[in-house]
């Protein structure tokens, strides 16, 4: 995938500061996001969803078959996480992320049956850390998240492009560790959704 590396971190510096401005204009403004707040908070005690529609939906999810770990690291040494699941033509895929003791990668595997899955490769992987000087801000971390999906239930659970390209946000760091130093958010893009690197391993 193709890196976009430009942390929205600055964004939301800017959003702040502005606020902590003096002046008439940032006061009403300040006022008005403070009540806005506590409108919104109070739209959302008010409208809990009632508990027969939740047992509603719990009895349409649930299932009785528990078939437990479907993918499993290379060895003990390796933890996996935070799976994302969709749909791609007649297979299902899913990407997972991956910390080996040096930090996040993004991997990539794919099913029939949501049950048998076999790992492709690395789609978001390790940057080149020879050069601790020319070290990109997300080195070490790469931690992917699938964006653009239809989430309907019962829908087609595929990914939506933007732009022709499926897209990715990422938590990225250049720190070695678990989630370890500055943490940042990347988005990255891809034509399409195969791995970079393969482990013959799998």
């Amino acid at each position: 995938m193709q890196k976009i590396n430009q942390p929205v971190k600055e964004q939301k510096k800017l959003s702040f500061s502005f606020l902590n401005h003096e002046g008439t204009k940032a006061e009403k403004i300040k006022k008005f996001s403070f009540v806005l707040l506590g409108v919104l908070c109070a739209f959302v005690v008010r409208s809990q969803v009632p508990q027969t529609v939740m047992q509603q939906i719990y009895d349409e999810v649930k299932t009785p078959y528990k078939y437990g770990l479907v993918i499993t690291p290379w060895d003990a040494s390796k933890k996996i996480d935070c799976p994302s699941v969709f749909r791609k033509g007649n297979n299902w895929y899913m990407t997972y992320i991956q910390f080996d003791g040096r930090g996040y990668e993004t991997w990539l595997a794919k099913s029939k049956d949501l049950l048998q899955w076999k790992t492709l490769g690395k789609i978001l992987s390790f940057g080149d850390t020879a050069n601790r000087d020319a070290m990109e801000w997300d080195a070490n971390q790469k931690a992917g998240y699938i964006a653009l999906q239809d989430h309907i239930w019962g829908g087609s659970y595929q990914l939506q492009k933007f732009n022709k390209k499926y897209w990715m946000s990422y938590i990225g760091g250049k720190e070695k560790g678990y989630e370890a130093g500055k943490l940042s958010v990347g988005i990255a893009n891809t034509d399409n959704i195969r791995p970079h690197f393969v482990d013959d391993r799998y």
